[in-house]
């Protein structure tokens, strides 16, 4: 029996999703990213899109330009945390994990457009980049356990499989389109955002 590529069944979910469910896909993504900032001790810094409780203070109602609002307002604030886009250096030549999480939850939200809210393509883009860097977020802990960088078509590892899992649900809970599903993708992300905090911690603590 064939089972089915859960990466390929996460595309797929995200080409089918609505507007506002990629937005709200994307949001989740950063909710959990946010993380990073807990767990390099720069709660302080981070912004309120990162916030643990900023998916209760939005919903399947929330209109997309209010969706995409603070996360451009976070671009600003962020920016010094960016990697070089043209070599990929993180800044300061400070090549430490804790420079790595923070570059890449920082590019979350830097690939954000104000265009997104108008053009779907570029909405779907943002969602499903904000996928692919909070799962290769997670590869880069598992490195830790596994000793190598682990492949998502081989071994995604424990907390990639996790966060791969978590985000199938989310889109599955979003394309049901009550508040009732969405409270749950929004429980689902916390969830998932305590155990990425420890496990981000535990990358960087060596």
């Amino acid at each position: 029996m064939t089972h089915a590529n859960p990466f390929q069944t996460l595309a797929d979910r995200l080409r089918h999703a609505s507007p506002t469910a990629l937005a709200l896909s994307a949001r989740a993504c950063l909710h959990r990213a946010g993380a990073a900032f807990e767990a390099t001790g720069r709660p302080h810094e981070a912004t309120p899109v990162f916030s643990p409780h900023t998916l209760t203070e939005i919903s399947l109602a929330t209109p997309l330009p209010q969706l995409l609002a603070p996360v451009l307002a976070a671009q600003p604030l962020l920016r010094h945390y960016a990697a070089d886009p043209e070599t990929g250096d993180l800044p300061a030549a400070d090549r430490s994990p804790a420079a790595l999480m923070l570059a890449m939850v920082t590019e979350l939200t830097l690939l954000a457009t104000p265009t997104a809210q108008h053009t779907p393509a570029h909405l779907h883009d943002w969602a499903q980049a904000c996928s692919d860097i909070t799962l290769t977020m997670c590869l880069h802990i598992d490195t830790k356990d596994t000793g190598h960088f682990p492949t998502p078509e081989s071994d995604p590892g424990r907390v990639a499989s996790a966060e791969l899992a978590t985000q199938l649900s989310i889109l599955h809970l979003l394309s049901i389109g009550s508040q009732d599903a969405y409270h749950e993708a929004a429980r689902l992300s916390q969830a998932q955002r305590a155990e990425f905090a420890v496990a981000i911690a535990g990358l960087i603590s060596g």
